[in-house]
């Protein structure tokens, strides 16, 4: 039986306080404090006194690290009256799917589709945006969260010509029994207000709310939270995380919404400041591109490395240079390529630094279902994300729709055309331009299977002229071995530790409305204090990124970076390499 000693031996001090604080509090998390190993304590530990709990997350990754930490560190098997996974999916499984119809008017069986939706035609017939790209406000009002790539309208101008013509539409699927991820949070919040014994029935179900990651948490789910705490019948809510690791606003992050909420309720300030992580002189350097006031104290294993944070300056017109440069500096280090990442802010620059096509040279669907089937053939067990993706291809060729748009009946006949892709993959060995040819064939086959008419050819739909005629599909498409360097963008290896870092700035110059990425991240280490930065998000970017490193971390500049960047960066505790 876990008893508290075995707790205690598996926390620190400082750890502790996450499990001893009785009722509503919210943990600030540093990097490297271990807030999910120790929310994971309080968990059992409610658990363990007959209570029920619900924990939450932002991410898959991170409720199976949850779950992960219950079973394999606590060695607590957990019993249905208990929740262990994300927010957003707490919120469809308690609130959208059982009572979603007495707010969408539907009568049907409530689907989440997982595309970005219809286009909508906003203005005349040349201006097109996904539906996907508009999302609710929770006063029940549409905004444009993005815009496409060279996109006529700014996302204010797309607000105001497209927001009321984006909500009739939403409101129309939804009666239709078709909602996107997004919008699902909304008819969830709905649903909350507008049924006062729907929220009080699914905070009576809980002693406790226990939300991991909390930063990461977007404005509906905050407001869902409240409604559920306001009821009276939810004994306690617990936020953890760190408003500064937050760069997820694309996905609708409210950081400043979580203080306030946190504020608002009152919750109590639990600030986790130990780092188990990262040596003090990182700790020391990265506190510089955060709000805190003190950097956090290093007292993990790597706490008294002294290895000076660097500068590497690189040829712009060449980014693999930083590849090889880095991998030079880990051989001077004694530090194994496996322990090591390279990382930028955009795929787009990874790319780069791999020596890759573009995902705009090749095709996003031609790289998503590449990766898929490369890797299923090398052996890596597929997720059920992974099938989906060879399925919206077959959806999209076959039928012209949206994979969350398929009627039940059609479901089996296209898991079973799913199966027939990947019955006999190609050889990865081959070229990757030549592998694409015999895939797109093994497409059009899984295709007639579905239909006689297909809305797109597979041959077209697949066809990419970005595919070079030399490299193995395998290497291609696929993973690098541990024992290649490989680059990763930031939000790859959120929550993750490596012994050494190097996070790349974008190559392209800036501009006055456009600063480049080096001049954005160097202005909290301007004189007298620093500026208000121009982009907030981009400094949590760079936070993130460097407070991943153990024992050595660096930043490389492109070498048409002004001087008086350079010297921010210096003046600031980087070494010039």
């Amino acid at each position: 039986m876990l008893t508290r000693e075995l707790i205690k031996n598996m926390l620190t001090d400082h750890q502790l306080r996450v499990v001893d604080t009785p009722g509503n509090a919210f943990v600030n998390a540093c990097p490297g404090s271990g807030e999910t190993r120790s929310a994971s304590a309080r968990m059992v530990s409610i658990a363990r006194s007959g209570r029920r709990v619900a924990a939450c997350s932002y991410s898959n990754v991170s409720a199976d690290l949850m779950r992960n930490a219950i079973t394999r560190d606590f060695g607590v098997i957990l019993g249905p009256e208990h929740y262990v996974g994300t927010l957003h999916g707490f919120l469809l499984k308690y609130v959208l799917y059982p009572f979603g119809h007495l707010v969408t008017g539907s009568d049907k069986e409530i689907r989440v589709t997982l595309g970005q939706g219809p286009e909508l035609i906003i203005g005349d017939v040349q201006t097109r945006m996904p539906l996907g790209s508009f999302c609710f406000r929770p006063d029940g009002s549409v905004f444009a969260r993005s815009v496409p790539k060279r996109f006529r309208l700014t996302k204010e101008q797309a607000t105001s010509e497209g927001g009321d013509l984006a909500r009739t539409r939403k409101l129309h699927l939804a009666r239709s029994g078709f909602v996107t991820a997004d919008d699902a949070m909304y008819f969830s919040l709905r649903c909350l207000r507008e049924f006062p014994v729907v929220a009080e029935s699914v905070a009576a179900r809980f002693d406790e709310v226990l939300v991991d990651e909390a930063q990461d948490t977007s404005a509906l789910q905050l407001d869902c939270l409240r409604a559920l705490i306001e009821t009276g019948k939810l004994k306690s809510l617990v936020l953890v995380g760190d408003v500064e690791q937050s760069i997820y606003s694309f996905n609708g992050a409210s950081p400043s919404g979580c203080t306030q909420l946190a504020k608002d309720l009152g919750l109590a300030d639990i600030h986790l400041s130990e780092n188990h992580r990262s040596s003090q002189v990182i700790c020391d350097v990265t506190a510089r591109f955060s709000k805190r006031e003190e950097a956090e104290s290093a007292v993990g294993p790597h706490a008294d490395c002294d290895i000076t944070p660097e500068l590497v300056i690189y040829d712009p017109t060449n980014p693999t240079e930083v590849m090889s440069s880095f991998s030079a500096r880990l051989d001077d280090l004694g530090i194994e390529p496996s322990g090591a990442v390279v990382l930028a802010r955009a795929n787009r620059v990874v790319d780069l630094l791999n020596g890759r096509a573009s995902l705009d040279e090749v095709g996003e669907r031609v790289a998503a279902l590449g990766r898929v089937l490369t890797g299923h053939v090398g052996g890596r067990t597929l997720s059920l994300q992974d099938v989906r993706t060879i399925e919206k291809v077959l959806v999209y060729c076959a039928w012209g729709e949206d994979l969350g748009h398929i009627e039940p009946e059609r479901r089996w006949q296209l898991r079973q055309a799913c199966m027939h892709v990947l019955d006999g993959v190609p050889a990865p060995s081959l070229p990757a331009k030549a592998w694409n040819v015999r895939v797109r064939t093994k497409v059009a086959s899984a295709v007639a299977t579905l239909t006689s008419q297909p809305a797109h050819a597979a041959g077209p739909s697949l066809r990419s002229t970005g595919l070079p005629e030399s490299i193995a599909a395998s290497e291609f498409f696929g993973s690098p071995s541990s024992s290649v360097l490989v680059a990763q963008t930031v939000h790859d290896v959120k929550g993750e530790s490596r012994e050494a870092v190097i996070v790349v700035a974008d190559p392209l110059k800036g501009n006055r409305r456009n600063p480049a990425q080096g001049d954005v991240w160097s202005q909290p280490l301007m004189a007298e204090g620093g500026s208000t930065p121009t982009d907030p998000e981009e400094l949590r970017i760079v936070f993130v990124a460097l407070s991943r490193a153990q024992r050595y971390c660096a930043l490389a500049l492109p070498s048409h970076t002004p001087q008086e960047v350079i010297d921010r960066f210096v003046g600031g505790g980087f070494q010039l390499a």
